[in-house]
């Protein structure tokens, strides 16, 4: 549709034809919106739509043998959508999964050799044919996130029991990405009780950690931006909600033949907020450049 001022306002147009494209932003928060919001792109967004539900009350009127609807009054009106989104990153699965994150820095690298060992680290009783996570409690971090060892890098690796520091022991295997070591089953660290051991010759690197900690939040609610592109004809219209209830569609899948994707709904609410009185829900804006 055209501004009024044009005089082809009113008048069929082809470059109404809407072949959709966009990009989805979330100003996500834990209170109430704020005036400035400050968006977050969620990547890349396969699908967006919007749906109104009606609730109305009918009469019936029943004078004639037929009985007809007389008159149908609206209750209430709801608007809500959808949107797909096929980026695996962490605020995405965030709001998937209605969690917290937070950060570690690992501010150095770390070696260790036959002075300074990766001591004391303990393998549960009969953990042959079982993999333990290796640690460095000694290292930056918190109780919830301590320093656990990732993309390492085998030295020469050597483990031994700290009882018999003499003596290394080869019936292991490790991953260096993931710092599982493998504890080969009927060897000599496969015991009746809890072995500690000593381990040296790897070095792992400076680096950061991101953790989502899941079904934290009660609700995620976001004020949500989306600039529709049409791919059609070029105009943009930008549907801003400033107030949205989201919550995720079924599953989310890791493993599949085609690219994964996280399915959401939402629910617009009105905003309390005095900038937006004129239109508490929301607006949808069209920009027509001179």
């Amino acid at each position: 549709m055209t501004l009024k001022t044009s005089p082809n306002y009113g008048l069929a147009n082809k470059d109404n034809f809407l072949l959709g494209r966009g990009v989805l932003k979330l100003d996500l928060f834990a209170g109430g919106a704020t005036e400035t919001a400050k968006f977050i792109d969620m990547g890349n967004a396969t699908a967006f739509s919007l749906n109104i539900d009606e609730e109305t009350l009918e009469h019936t009127s029943k004078r004639t043998g037929l009985a007809q609807i007389d008159q149908s009054v609206t209750l209430s009106k709801e608007l809500t959508g959808s949107f797909t989104l096929d980026e695996y990153d962490v605020q995405q699965l965030a709001t998937a999964l209605s969690a917290d994150v937070d950060e570690l820095t690992f501010a150095s690298a770390s070696v260790y050799n036959a002075a300074s060992k990766l001591v004391g680290v303990v393998i549960p009783a009969d953990s042959g044919g079982h993999s333990i996570e290796l640690f460095d409690a000694s290292k930056a971090g918190t109780p919830l996130n301590p320093k656990r060892l990732r993309g390492l890098t085998d030295q020469g690796m050597k483990v031994s029991l700290t009882t018999v520091p003499a003596t290394t022991y080869n019936d292991w295997t490790i991953d260096l990405a993931t710092g599982h070591l493998h504890i080969t089953a009927g060897g000599d660290l496969d015991s009746g009780a809890p072995r500690t051991l000593d381990i040296w010759d790897i070095t792992y690197p400076a680096g950061k950690l991101q953790q989502i900690h899941m079904l934290k939040q009660t609700a995620i609610r976001a004020t949500l931006h989306f600039a529709s592109k049409n791919a059609q004809s070029g105009l943009v219209r930008e549907v801003k909600l400033h107030r949205v209830k989201i919550s995720t569609n079924g599953e989310l899948p890791w493993i599949a033949e085609e690219y994964s994707a996280m399915e959401f709904s939402f629910a617009a609410e009105a905003s309390t907020l005095a900038v937006y009185a004129e239109s508490p829900v929301g607006t949808i804006t069209q920009f027509y450049p001179d």
